[in-house]
């Protein structure tokens, strides 16, 4: 199963990706998470992993598969 979701933001796109690539902020603005720590010191990319709390669900590792700058990751 794919989830996507466009929204439209009234910021250049530089500034959207770097809050969206500051994954460890993530809970300063979303309540659906209540913390990241980046478990690698390499810069965010391909290869990535980040350890992921959130509210009613069990701690979960994500891997960054998929990485374009200023576009998207997954």
């Amino acid at each position: 199963m794919a989830i996507e979701r466009i929204i439209d933001i009234d910021a250049p796109r530089e500034k959207v990706w770097t809050v969206m690539t500051d994954v460890e902020r993530w809970p300063e603005w979303t309540a659906s998470v209540t913390s990241v720590a980046l478990l690698d010191k390499a810069p965010f990319d391909v290869g990535s992993h980040a350890r992921l709390c959130q509210p009613r669900l069990p701690v979960a590792v994500w891997t960054v598969t998929v990485f374009e700058p200023e576009r998207y990751f997954s």
